[in-house]
Order: structure tokens, then sequence, then C-alpha cells
């Protein structure tokens, strides 16, 4: 549907998660710029070769399932549960919040104390909502929270075009920055 209008009354489209409905009038628009991230995704998603391809995917099945959740907060845990499925390794069992937040700043070259205070109250807000004890979940904090996962997500194909086929060689290279600095 590139570029065309979809006329009439409502289209359904089937996806992995079940049917989108789109109203009439909506526009889709192909992008050019996004090919190149489209094919690689594709290709994970079809041909995972392996275990960072895996936690994409897993991330990528989290990420598509919280579209189709109207609850804020349940899409919320969600999107958390989906940046953990990318960071998180069997060997990161303690101190969650402290762990998602550093390698979330180690995996941008810049900006990493601001990244790291971001994804550290976003985890905050995560555990209020789960435990109970905290404000609502808004608009805001859904939106947020899909930025920091969609920025994860595509450093982490960058990271695995790169070569890095495990989270232990990722977390070779995030240590390797630690002490460069």
């Amino acid at each position: 549907m590139s570029g065309d209008k979809i006329k009439g009354g409502n289209r359904t489209s089937h996806g992995y998660s079940g049917e989108y409905y789109y109203k009439r009038g909506t526009t889709f628009n192909f992008k050019p710029e996004f090919e190149k991230e489209i094919s690689l995704l594709t290709d994970i998603l079809t041909k995972p070769k392996s275990r960072i391809d895996n936690k994409i995917n897993n991330a990528l099945s989290l990420f598509n399932l919280q579209t189709s959740i109207l609850d804020g907060g349940t899409r919320y845990v969600l999107l958390a549960t989906c940046l953990e499925s990318l960071l998180l390794d069997k060997n990161d069992r303690d101190y969650l919040r402290w762990r998602l937040a550093e390698k979330s700043a180690f995996l941008f070259a810049q900006n990493r104390k601001e990244i790291y205070n971001k994804v550290k109250k976003t985890y905050d807000k995560r555990s209020s909502f789960v435990h109970g004890s905290g404000e609502p979940i808004c608009i805001a904090d859904l939106n947020n929270m899909q930025d920091i996962v969609v920025s994860i997500m595509r450093r982490m194909v960058e990271l695995r075009n790169e070569g890095f086929d495990t989270m232990e060689k990722i977390d070779e290279y995030i240590t390797e920055l630690k002490f460069r600095e």
C-alpha cells in the first residue's frame, strides 16, 4: 500500500497479532530510507541466525503484542519487558533497573547520563505500576517508553550487523566502553 489512500469503508488487514482496522482516508506512505531497515528486520524474523536475532525477534513480538492492547499500564509493562528481552540475559538476575539503565546508556555514544536516568525512571514507573503504588500510566509515559525501546532495538540491529551475535559479546563491548572513558 505504498502511498495509496484506502477508499470506501474501513479496511481490515491481518498481521502477526490479529487484525488491524484502518479508517477511511488513512494514507500509508513508503519511505525509502526505511527500506534497508525493513529488509534487515525481515531477515531477522524469517531467518534468525544467532541468539541476538532471537532476542530481537522476541522483542519485536512483544512490541507488536502491546500495540493490540488498549490498557496503557499493560502496554507499558509489555514495553518494559521488551526492553528486558533485548538487553538482559540469563546472567542478569539482580539489579535489573541498574543493568537496563547502564546497558542502554552505553549503547549510545552521546547523552549517556540522560539515557541512564531516563531508563531508570521508566523502570521505576513500571515497578510502581506492577506493585500498585504509583501514578497511572499516561500517553506521554507510553510514548517515552516506546521511543526507548525502538532506539535500543535499532542499536541492537546495528550491533548485530557489526558481528555481535551473542549478548555476551555485547556485554564485553559495553565493559570495554566503560573502562575506555
